[in-house]
């Protein structure tokens, strides 16, 4: 921001610091509960209390705050001695309310102490403005400047006891009295008579707002710090085993609403998609055997993943064989059509989609995903039959096969991290395996 010659830069890389904190532990943090006043459906128009998550109002404070600070940053406050109506002066004023409004919410959800900053008197003890603190102070001259200039009337630290001010008008003003920059010409309550005129000076409201911006690293640590107790909590709550559960898939499906409480919702849908392993049952006695080395692929990475949600570590049981420390993949996200290495299926990755086309309520749509489909036929056939007669499911789950065993030919995760035993592999990818360990070691 620039003003009156002098450069003001409002770092945003600590909101920035928040924006990862909150992500890396989104479902943690969307735990975090905030009670908020709201208007009860009775008629009556009475406020009740109620708690809600605080995920989406902590996303719209971060992105108000990181908007609101970009634009300041690129904003300059030009003195206007015209006497008209100062108004950039007066949308200077709203936008730093609204970033300080947005850091005190975000500092009451986190518990995050806020009365140094509120109680201090140091930012506008400058001007005589009654016994008010330097919250009462900027509240008392965005009323009277801002939004409410007809009646400024809950500040009576600053203006009289059972009174009210309302403001004509505010000026820049280059009067050198007392090295004001702006004039509000204020009107008591009281009966008609001369105005008052208050003196405004720009530089303590931007101090202000530095010390707000401030309070940006003790959040910084709160986030933090709900997330770690968090995962303490979760730790101590243990996560069913597949044997206490009737089917496997009901397992699969616990797993899933453990999942959204600790991870989130990324990449949720394919619990959806893993399931099919164990409820899709083919007619072909040949896709039944190579069924199963997928399901016993798909078990063997929910058992890391398990574990990983049991003790809350990200860079735990991810399921990869020799992960590299700067990346961050997991055997969850992998399995999922793996298509890696130098699979033939890379040029056909957007053909895959097509495959949610087959039960829609337009004929064209099932037509068109056929075609798409039929291409494909000769090189899912490679690893398992497919007629491109089957319906959605069984289609789906054919593609998800086929893809896992090509991945275990090619040089990748799944190759690599999937242990090298006949209840994963067929027969002569063990015996590939096992003449390439002979041919290099003798």
């Amino acid at each position: 921001m620039k003003y009156n010659g002098i450069e003001y830069l409002f770092d945003i890389d600590k909101v920035t610091d928040i924006w990862i904190s909150f992500a890396d532990n989104i479902a943690l943090n969307e735990n975090k509960e905030i009670s908020v006043n709201v208007m009860k459906a009775n008629g009556k128009r009475k406020p009740i209390s109620r708690d809600f998550p605080s995920g989406n109002k902590i996303v719209c404070i971060l992105e108000r705050v990181e908007d609101g600070l970009n634009y300041l940053n690129s904003y300059e406050l030009k003195q206007d001695f015209t006497y008209n109506n100062a108004f950039n002066f007066i949308e200077f004023l709203n936008c730093i309310y609204t970033i300080i409004h947005c850091i005190d919410e975000l500092a009451k959800i986190f518990q995050v102490k806020t009365g140094e900053i509120t109680s201090a008197y140091d930012c506008f003890s400058q001007f005589d403005y009654g016994e008010g603190c330097d919250k009462e102070v900027f509240e008392y001259i965005r009323s009277l400047c801002a939004v409410h200039p007809a009646e400024t009337s809950r500040h009576p630290t600053v203006h009289k006891w059972e009174q009210f001010d309302c403001c004509s008008r505010i000026v820049w003003d280059k009067s050198i009295v007392d090295e004001r920059d702006l004039t509000a010409v204020v009107y008591t309550s009281e009966s008609i008579g001369d105005p008052v005129y208050v003196g405004i000076k720009v530089e303590p409201f931007i101090k202000y707002l530095y010390k707000w911006l401030a309070l940006f690293d003790p959040i910084k640590v709160a986030v933090d710090s709900f997330a770690d107790k968090e995962k303490i909590r979760f730790r101590k709550e243990i996560i069913q085993r597949p044997d206490q559960f009737d089917s496997y898939v009901d397992y699969i499906d616990n797993l899933k609403k453990e999942y959204q409480r600790r991870i989130g919702t990324s990449h949720i849908e394919y619990f959806d998609y893993y399931r099919l392993a164990f409820e899709v049952v083919f007619d072909d006695e040949e896709i039944e055997k190579k069924k199963k080395y997928y399901q016993h692929a798909v078990k063997y990475m929910f058992w890391h993943l398990h574990r990983q949600l049991q003790e809350m570590e990200e860079r735990k049981y991810t399921g990869i064989k020799d992960l590299a420390e700067n990346d961050y993949t997991t055997l969850f996200y992998e399995l999922y059509m793996p298509i890696e290495g130098n699979s033939r299926f890379s040029n056909d990755r957007g053909a895959f989609k097509y495959i949610d086309n087959l039960n829609s309520s337009v004929g064209y749509d099932v037509v068109y995903a056929r075609q798409v489909l039929e291409d494909l036929k000769p090189l899912v056939n490679d690893y398992i039959k497919f007629t491109n007669d089957e319906p959605k499911e069984h289609s789906r789950l054919i593609f998800q096969i086929a893809t896992y065993l090509d991945a275990l030919h090619q040089n990748g995760y799944i190759n690599s991290s999937i242990p090298n035993l006949f209840l994963f592999r067929e027969i002569s990818l063990l015996l590939e395996d096992k003449n390439r360990y002979t041919e290099k070691c003798g």
